[in-house]
């Protein structure tokens, strides 16, 4: 029988900061600590079957918790209605970050395993207009999205570096964190009716290309 508990207390705190420029205008300066939790499947000492991989998985119970620490610095503009603009850059580092790796010589078993250190960090622009600008029948109905571009790195092992370079001369001692995306693009149509409690939203998703497999 295998075994695997994960017990741990954290404190996680928090501190935000608020500074209006104009009554619809003000600058956000937040800090946080938060951690990222193995699920089940990666932690259980037991085989399973990706359909969507088409490979084998395996659970390791030696994972430990991820440690995030989160800094934000946001520019907001307010206008009638829903009506919005804002800016932010964030800055983000993981300790113990999660990946899947390759555990067979052969590439059959997938596992997981932690990263010693990683860092993210990006620009996020977001906007909202109501479409009652075009029309009086349309004032119940907006438009808005958010796109964010996304630098991640984590450091390679001086044993990854030193395969790395043999198959890559020059090769860089860092690639991005798996997973983790360059940029990501979310666009929403909404109907939004307060009178009757009724919201309705068509949205768009776009990400882009990004390491599933880091090995």
């Amino acid at each position: 029988i295998n075994d695997s508990e994960l017990a741990q207390t954290d404190w996680l705190p928090a501190v935000g900061l608020v500074y209006s420029i104009t009554p619809k205008m003000q600058l956000r300066l937040n800090y946080g600590e938060t951690v990222a939790r193995p699920s089940l499947r990666e932690l259980a000492a037991y085989r399973s079957y990706d359909p969507n991989l088409d490979i084998e998985l395996e659970g390791n119970p030696r994972l430990q918790m991820t440690s995030i620490q989160n800094y934000d610095l946001r520019w907001e503009w307010f206008f009638t209605g829903p009506d919005l603009v804002s800016v932010s850059v964030f800055y983000k580092t993981l300790e113990l970050p999660i990946e899947q790796a390759f555990i067979s010589l052969d590439g059959s078993i997938l596992s997981w395993q932690n990263r010693e250190t990683a860092d993210v960090m990006g620009v996020e622009f977001e906007a909202r207009k109501s479409l009652g600008f075009l029309n009086e029948s349309l004032a119940d109905f907006s438009l808005g999205g958010n796109f964010s571009w996304i630098t991640s790195e984590t450091e390679l092992t001086d044993q990854e570096f030193a395969i790395k370079s043999q198959v890559v001369p020059g090769a860089e001692q860092t690639r991005p964190l798996s997973e983790q995306s360059p940029y990501i693009l979310n666009l929403d149509l909404s109907y939004d009716n307060a009178r009757r409690g009724t919201t309705v939203s068509m949205v768009y998703n776009l990400t882009g290309p990004r390491l599933i497999i880091a090995s």
